[in-house]
């Protein structure tokens, strides 16, 4: 089966599958080409909002500084029901060219409609188009009851719950839903605020806010309403669905460290009555910092610093303010995903999320249909973490051993715009496609070099699937296309064929590729009488020849346990 073929066939299922499971309002949603979203592109957010817990309500303005890349006359705010649109405002900024002060210009009437997730803002004389590298801000005040989640972080939305002391506890993870579940904006995932996102939570002054970035100010408000306000700062372009905040009885504590990138600040917040097991278990994070850094270059938010939040949810990667939720257990819950006992040596969620600020925060896919070079490579870090934590053969186990998670159920890379995720095996199938580039590369100061460049030529950037893998191919040097195409893009495992013979003192190893796309190449390596042989399978058979040592005995025939495929001897 040539190579277009499988491609088309995995294409065209995975696009039925999607179209079937993804209405208009998702592909909306997924279109950074939209004709609503292309023209324009997002500097600053200002999120001020405030929560009434009695009755799991926010209120609040969603105000979006954006310039305009083309003419157009028509733009896309994404905001999902049941969430409410009050008012739409629309300024034009210009500097004074004497005192080059911003000058606000309001536009005295703005139209907009609803279209189920989607608020359609258009112009309504031609002199309020948007016209090429002017600046705007538009500001939507909303409110409403956001959708509860079911079973967070899986099932985004809101967490409404309450502690062990009774008090309250609140939340909101939306990383598959899309930031648009509870405010509005343009829920794009290749379109970041470059300059600013300030966020402002209004609360009950006996509870304590987080959120991203840094605590700028806080005040009680000047009324009988028992509220208090937290604003927060970040100074970084940020992924959408990372903006968040935790409400709930907090103490912090913390330490700082010296980076890579000079003093960090590391801030620990966990629930009062968690205070004991917090103090043991949110230290860890000092020394993998300091991993990670080593391994993939300085931590990517020097200026927005790192917080360990305890969340009522398992966790997330929210940028700057990491979403803990482990119950202060080893493992994954208590689990240990590897199969191999090195899983429990460590707090996963603390790791996994953690390392997401390098691969998903500041390196992040522009579709989430490709979210496996954001959860591929994080999964990956979790072994680089094993492997500083407790070496590298613990490190292998590991690894290895997470790949008997994979269902190979279908492609790990999606349908692009339509707001689609490829398969679940974009974890630890994505964590196996890095570890075979690694023994691909066969030599670690080179492949600490390439996760350390991706980071460097990446960082704070939003990019696609081909920019990824060329980049990748260009510094390797190895002809990784059909590699990529048969991992990411079809469920099929190659098959590696061998067969071995003995004749006149001498072994011959005969050896070929099945079930792969026409351009599919991965040298491997076999080991027969203990010596170890690389070698360059194609779908023919080729043959590798050596002396017998022990005469009396076959040639024992091993093939790497570092290669996820199927091998057979014939």
């Amino acid at each position: 089966m040539t190579k277009r073929i499988i491609l088309s066939l995995f294409f065209l299922l995975s696009l039925l599958f999607e179209l079937r499971a993804n209405p208009r309002q998702d592909s909306l949603l997924g279109q950074s080409k939209s004709p609503g979203r292309y023209w324009w592109d997002v500097t600053r957010y200002y999120l001020n909002f405030d929560i009434d817990i009695q009755q799991k309500a926010i209120a609040g303005t969603s105000t979006m500084r954006f310039v305009v890349k083309e003419k157009a006359a028509k733009m896309q705010i994404d905001l999902q029901e049941p969430m409410q649109v009050d008012s739409v405002k629309l300024i034009c900024i210009r500097r004074d060219s004497i005192t080059h002060r911003e000058l606000h210009i309001p536009f005295p009437k703005v139209n907009f409609t609803r279209n189920g997730n989607v608020i359609w803002v258009e112009a309504n004389t031609w002199k309020d188009y948007f016209l090429k590298d002017t600046l705007f801000e538009i500001a939507i005040a909303f409110h409403g009851i956001p959708h509860e989640a079911v079973n967070a972080p899986w099932d985004g939305g809101f967490i409404w719950t309450k502690d062990e002391t009774g008090k309250p506890w609140v939340a909101v993870a939306c990383q598959g839903d899309g930031a648009s579940i509870w405010f509005p904006c343009k829920d794009d995932a290749g379109d970041e605020p470059d300059e600013l996102t300030n966020i402002s939570i209004t609360y009950p002054d006996y509870l304590y806010a987080v959120s991203n970035g840094r605590l700028v100010n806080e005040f009680n408000r000047q009324d009988t309403s028992g509220k208090r306000v937290s604003v927060y700062s970040v100074r970084n372009p940020i992924n959408i669905y990372d903006i968040t905040f935790y409400l709930g009885d907090y103490f912090e504590f913390g330490e700082n460290i010296k980076g890579l990138g000079g003093e960090l600040k590391l801030r620990y917040f966990a629930l009062k009555c968690h205070e004991n097991q917090a103090r043991k278990t949110f230290p860890m994070a000092a020394p993998m910092i300091h991993c990670f850094e080593d391994w993939m270059g300085p931590y990517p938010f020097y200026q927005d610093g790192y917080k360990l939040v305890e969340a009522p949810y398992l966790g997330m990667e929210h940028q700057s303010a990491i979403a803990y939720g482990n119950k202060f257990k080893l493992g994954y819950m208590g689990i240990d995903r590897s199969y191999s006992g090195v899983g429990m040596k460590f707090d996963y969620i603390l790791v996994h999320e953690s390392a997401h600020e390098w691969f998903g925060n500041s390196i992040t896919a522009n579709d989430v249909a490709n979210d496996w070079m954001q959860e591929g490579w994080t999964t990956y870090a979790e072994g680089l973490y094993v492997e500083c934590l407790l070496g590298k053969e613990n490190a292998l186990k590991y690894i290895r051993g997470e790949w008997k998670n994979i269902e190979n159920d279908h492609s790990i890379i999606g349908p692009q715009g339509i707001h689609a995720e490829g398969s679940g095996d974009r974890y630890d199938k994505g964590a196996a496609i890095v570890h075979m580039i690694r023994q691909q590369i066969n030599d670690d100061v080179k492949f600490k070099q390439l996760l350390r460049n991706l980071n460097k030529e990446f960082y704070h950037k939003t990019v696609s699937e081909l920019a990824f893998e060329s980049f990748i191919i260009k510094e390797t040097a190895l002809p990784l296309n059909g590699f990529f195409d048969q991992y990411l893009r079809t469920t099929i495992l190659p098959l590696l064929e061998y067969k071995i013979a003995v004749r006149n003192g001498k072994w011959f190893l005969s050896y070929r590729y099945q079930l792969v796309v026409d351009d599919f190449k991965m040298r491997i390596p076999f080991v027969v009488d203990g010596k170890q042989y690389y070698v360059n399978p194609t779908t023919a058979w080729q043959t590798l020849e050596g002396d017998i040592i022990n005469k009396k005995s076959s040639p024992e025939v091993n093939v790497s346990p570092d290669y996820y495929l199927e091998i057979k001897e014939r």
